[in-house]
């Protein structure tokens, strides 16, 4: 019954318990979604080539997250098994930072702006979790800034895989205000 039931049926706590992380769950499982989509159904080709490797790791980086949020393994399930939450998170900031610094290129021709304030609010939200530095309403905003940045990692992989699955594709590549030639 535990393993598949309804946590709102265990224990005394109300329906909306918990709504927001499932709300979270369900915007990193959609960005994780377009991800894998739209690098599956990319032609192949070389230009394409830079977008299908990008979606679909960032297909698999926002997966993991998403396991991370739902099942709380840095905060519990890893320390559990001694690796402890601190190290996890910096590991997390090494993983990010790598992963923007081997698809900067693929990252400068997309809406990145949201990409920015997701990881601005991202940020936030780790920052609050580490340091605690206040008790009052932690949580609100610990969690509000995560919504926030997850609101904003979605959108920006939306905005990625509408571009790349757009017939005009070989315009990726050129900045934003370029023409097109006939």
């Amino acid at each position: 019954m535990r393993l598949t039931g309804d946590p709102a049926d265990f224990g005394e706590v109300t329906v909306y318990t918990g709504f927001l992380s499932q709300v979270g769950i369900l915007l990193w499982s959609g960005a994780a979604s377009v991800c894998f989509f739209c690098g599956k159904v990319l032609p192949r080709s070389i230009v394409d080539n830079r977008f299908r490797r990008f979606l679909l790791i960032s297909g698999v980086l926002t997966l993991y997250l998403a396991l991370d949020d739902m099942f709380l393994l840095h905060e519990k399930v890893l320390p559990h098994f001694g690796i402890p939450q601190n190290f996890v998170l910096g590991s997390y900031v090494v993983i990010t930072l790598a992963y923007l610094f081997g698809f900067h290129r693929t990252i400068l021709v997309t809406n990145y702006r949201l990409i920015v304030f997701s990881l601005f609010f991202f940020t936030i939200s780790v920052a609050l979790d580490v340091f605690k530095p206040f008790d009052y309403y932690l949580h609100f905003f610990e969690d509000g800034a995560k919504l926030v940045g997850l609101v904003n990692w979605t959108a920006y992989f939306i905005s990625v895989g509408k571009r790349a699955i757009d017939p005009d594709f070989e315009e990726v590549g050129k900045p934003e205000n370029s023409t097109r030639v006939a």
